[in-house]
């Protein structure tokens, strides 16, 4: 990596390191969690913890970790590939079928939508109150979803959810896959394995019917096309790096941030290493998503002779962001339907009142600095240490079926198992927020300083991948501090935080005091 490059993206790298290593210790004294009193309207609190229980979990990891390291170079590098693989399906299967769940609130309206047009019936669509013509940007999905209930059949959700288990599979084998094309070293492959067999919270999200799973499988196998065109060059996998956007974005429009995180941290790169002829072909990873958004756009708005151009307007998400929630500062509120109304479905009308709200709220800040310190601080908490991600919440709020509900499944979502899954996960995030600081702040003091006469260069594939997963977490910080929150939008990225924890490890427990033959 160049000078300008390192610099650039060492500075981001220090200070995510900063970032997380206080949501780590803030993590061990309080944790947010969702008030069992108003549990179906998630409202968040903050919660003491035990410190000294804290620090006993983190030392469990620790111990784990260290085992894992006296016997990781003993196991074969396929199996424990195909082990992560198995596991995430057979979990996700066995989740599925134990919960029994059906959509609820956008997932269900979107779900039912793709169901009416099967049948050509496009009312959803016509309505301008309707879900759909408010929110086109969820037309991708409710494509899929009519592809797949097509497929398999009106409200079988079942089937539905073993398809996100699928995608669920697909996201651990790019993420495994990304770690192989940045390092080419089976140990640190082995240690982003063993924290994927860990990590509960993608797992549990198998039953919601959204684009999310889907989106972030996209992502991680375009980034893998990104680093092996960084490893063996060839152009044309641009190609499909663009195609895997635009299906990501199409799927969940929240995939615009690693989008432009790919953007930016390739544009670096051509641009630091004068790959002139390379630059316009960046431009396929934007036109993927731009293609495929509007050519669903283009497909249902002839289809139900509706126009879905515009719907609400994002300055009324920016205007909600901004704005006190019964839940926590800067979530849902209602807000963006409620001003849509107000200005009889008008986008144009609409954003001219969001932005005369948000100068309003801009005024507040100002007047008042502790207060706007205070809220933004209570954003970032209440989202990034409710460190279920909501992946309980998201089954326990949903209406589900009865007979065929086991008792596994009534027992993790409503008895004793709750509890022990939503700590297992707070511990998990906590050591995975201490890995992704110390590793962030090793990699940004590799960049930062300059190098030694005859040291090596950082591969190019590895400061890539990096790169990448640095600058996407930090765009998912950037954006949910200032648009809506809510933490169950942030547990995608946590695949985003295996690739750089398991490169900390691996460079860790490879240092001489680790490897060092007992002696005989």
């Amino acid at each position: 990596m160049k000078r300008t490059e390192s610099v650039l993206v060492g500075l981001v790298c220090a200070v995510l390191a900063l970032l997380f290593a206080y949501l780590c210790v803030y993590g061990s004294i309080f944790t947010s969690t969702i008030a069992e009193k108003h549990y179906t309207v998630e409202t968040i609190v903050q919660v003491q913890d035990q410190p000294l229980f804290s620090l006993l979990g983190l030392l469990v990891a620790c111990g784990i970790l260290w085992l894992f390291s006296k016997v990781e170079g003993k196991i074969p590098l396929r199996a424990m590939v195909i082990f992560s693989l198995v596991w995430a399906a057979l979990l996700g299967t066995l989740w599925v079928l134990a919960v029994r769940t059906e959509p609820r609130a956008d997932a269900a309206e979107i779900v039912d939508a793709a169901r009416q047009a099967m049948s050509r019936n496009y009312t959803e669509l016509k309505r301008k109150d309707g879900y759909m013509n408010r929110h086109p940007y969820q037309l991708g999905f409710m494509a899929f979803s009519q592809l797949l209930q097509t497929i398999f059949g009106p409200k079988n959700y079942l089937a539905l959810q073993l398809v996100n288990v699928a995608f669920l599979t697909l996201a651990y084998g790019g993420t495994l896959r990304l770690l192989w094309l940045m390092t080419k070293k089976a140990r640190t492959v082995r240690y982003g394995a063993l924290l994927l067999l860990l990590c509960l919270q993608p797992i549990l999200y198998v039953t919601f019917l959204y684009g999310n799973m889907a989106s972030i499988a996209c992502t991680l196998w375009a980034m893998c096309c990104l680093c092996r065109l960084a490893r063996d060059g060839g152009a044309w996998r641009l190609i499909p790096a663009g195609l895997l956007c635009g299906l990501s974005v199409m799927m969940k429009p929240n995939g615009w941030i690693p989008v432009i995180a790919m953007l930016i941290v390739t544009g670096l790169w051509f641009l630091s290493e004068k790959k002139w002829k390379l630059l316009p072909l960046l431009l396929l990873l934007a036109a993927g998503p731009l293609i495929s958004t509007q050519t669903v756009k283009s497909i249902y708005s002839t289809a139900s002779g509706a126009d879905l151009s515009k719907g609400v307007p994002m300055t009324a998400y920016l205007a909600m962001g901004l704005q006190e929630s019964n839940r926590a500062p800067g979530w849902y509120n209602e807000y963006v339907e409620q001003v849509y109304e107000n200005a009889n479905y008008d986008p144009e009308k609409t954003s001219e009142r969001a932005k005369k709200n948000i100068r309003a709220r801009l005024e507040e800040f100002a007047k008042d600095p502790a207060y706007t310190f205070q809220f933004f601080y209570e954003k970032m908490v209440s989202q990034w240490n409710e460190t279920t991600f909501e992946a309980v919440w998201i089954s326990r709020t949903c209406p589900y079926d009865e007979e065929n509900r086991s008792y596994f499944g009534d027992v993790a979502l409503n008895g004793h198992l709750r509890p022990v899954l939503e700590k297992w996960m707070d511990g998990y995030t906590l050591a995975l927020y201490a890995l992704f600081s110390l590793t962030m702040g090793a990699f940004a003091r590799k960049l930062l300083r300059r190098p030694k006469e005859g040291e090596e260069p950082l591969p190019r594939p590895l400061g890539l991948g990096l790169s990448l997963c640095a600058v996407t977490v930090t765009g998912a910080f950037l954006y949910h501090m200032i648009f809506e929150a809510k933490s169950q939008y942030l547990f995608i990225y946590l695949f985003l935080m295996i690739p750089a924890a398991a490169w900390g490890l691996s460079c860790f427990f490879a240092r001489p005091r680790f490897t060092r033959k007992a002696r005989s």
